[in-house]
C-alpha cells in the first residue's frame, strides 16, 4: 500500500498458534518503523527477512519497533530484532516484554481457574500449553533498547507522527497507533475482520494478583478508537479494515448479543463460570476452554455492571445467581 509519500508493506508472518498468520507492518522511509514483530521462531524470522528482501529492504536498516501488545505472536522476535538491527523498541509502560510465566503466577491463574469450575485436569494441560508457547519469545531485550509509553505521545514516522493511543481489553499493554495525517491506525488485535477479540482473563502480578476487567476496559477503547477519523485499520490479524467505525458498531452489537446469551445461559441453570462457559461454547479443547472461560469471565463484569447478575465471587466454586 502507498500512503502519501511512505510505503507500507505487510509483511505475513506464521505462527504455530490456532490463529494463524501475523501481520507486521513495515513503514519505509529514510528511517523505517516496523510495528509487531511475529514469534521468535526461524520460519517467522526467515520469512520477515525474506518478504523485506524482495522488496528491495533489509532488516538493518530498521530504526524503531512499535509493539502493540506483548502477546508472543506480536512481540516474540522483539529482542531478536533489536539485535539484528539496533532498533529501538516501543512499548507500553505495563508491557512485560519476555517475560515467562511464573511458577507464582501459574498458581495464582490455576487457584482462580479452579474457583471457576474448570476441572483440575483441563488446568494442567493448559498450563502445560503456557509453558510451551513461550518457547517462542525471545529473552527480554536490554533496559536501553526499550522506550516506554503511556497514551498520548506522538512518535516520528515515515506516514507522519504516530499518535499513540492506550487501547486495554484484549490485552493489559495494548496500544494502537494512529497516523492521523494519513487516515490509517494500526491497531492489533482491538479490531478484526471476522471476530471479536477475546478479553484475555489477566492477574496483574503487580498488583497482588488483581484481576483486571477486560471486557470492561475493551468497551472503553472500542469507544476511544469510534472517533478517531482513520479511513482505514491495519490490523494484527486477517485483510485490512475500511470502515473502522462501522467495525466499532458491529462488535458493540455482538457484545450486546452474546450478553444475552450468557444471561439466558445463567437463567438456564449454570451456576459456576466453567458451567456457563460449556453452555455458551460448548465443547472445546484445551486451548478452547480456557479462552472460552477467559471470556465468560469478562462478561460477567459486563453483567454485574447492568445488575443482571449477581457473582458471589468469593465463594469456591465461584457462583452465579440471575438478579433477584
Amino acid at each position: 500500500m502507498h500512503a502519501g509519500m511512505c510505503d507500507v508493506i505487510r509483511l505475513e508472518l506464521p505462527t504455530p498458534f490456532p490463529v494463524g498468520p501475523v501481520n507486521a507492518w513495515w513503514l519505509d522511509g529514510p528511517e523505517p518503523v516496523l510495528i509487531d514483530t511475529g514469534v521468535h521462531t526461524p520460519s517467522s524470522l526467515e520469512a520477515l527477512e525474506a518478504q523485506l528482501a524482495a522488496r528491495g529492504r533489509r532488516l538493518g536498516d530498521l530504526r524503531r519497533i512499535l509493539l502493540t501488545h506483548d502477546h508472543y505472536d506480536h512481540a516474540g522476535a522483539a529482542a531478536e530484532l533489536h539485535r539484528k538491527s539496533g532498533a529501538e523498541i516501543c512499548l507500553h509502560a505495563r508491557s512485560r516484554l519476555g517475560a515467562r510465566w511464573s511458577p507464582e503466577e501459574l498458581a495464582e491463574l490455576g487457584r482462580f481457574a479452579a474457583r471457576c469450575g474448570l476441572p483440575a485436569e483441563v488446568l494442567a494441560r493448559a498450563q502445560a500449553s503456557f509453558r510451551r508457547a513461550a518457547r517462542v519469545v525471545a529473552p527480554s531485550p536490554p533496559d536501553g533498547a526499550l522506550a516506554r509509553l503511556a497514551g498520548g505521545e506522538r512518535l516520528p514516522s515515515p506516514l507522519g507522527p504516530l499518535e499513540v493511543l492506550a487501547t486495554p481489553g484484549h490485552a493489559p499493554d495494548h496500544l494502537c497507533f494512529l497516523a492521523r495525517e494519513a487516515g490509517l491506525l494500526f491497531c492489533g488485535d482491538t479490531l478484526l475482520a471476522d471476530i471479536t477479540p477475546n478479553p484475555i482473563l489477566h492477574l496483574d502480578p503487580e498488583d497482588g494478583f488483581r484481576r483486571r476487567p477486560s471486557l470492561l476496559e475493551y468497551l472503553a477503547s472500542l469507544e476511544a478508537l469510534a472517533g478517531c477519523g482513520a479511513r482505514l485499520a491495519h490490523p494484527g490479524h486477517g485483510p485490512d479494515l475500511p470502515d473502522v467505525a462501522g467495525l466499532v458498531v458491529r462488535n458493540l452489537e455482538f457484545i450486546r448479543e452474546r450478553q444475552a446469551t450468557f444471561l439466558a445461559a445463567v437463567r438456564g441453570g449454570a451456576e459456576t463460570p466453567h458451567a456457563l462457559a460449556r453452555a455458551v461454547f460448548g465443547e472445546l479443547d484445551v486451548t478452547g476452554q480456557f479462552l472460552a472461560l477467559s471470556e465468560t469471565v469478562a462478561y460477567l463484569d459486563l453483567l454485574e455492571r447492568d445488575a443482571s447478575l449477581e457473582v458471589e465471587w468469593w465463594r469456591d466454586p465461584i457462583h452465579l445467581l440471575p438478579a433477584r
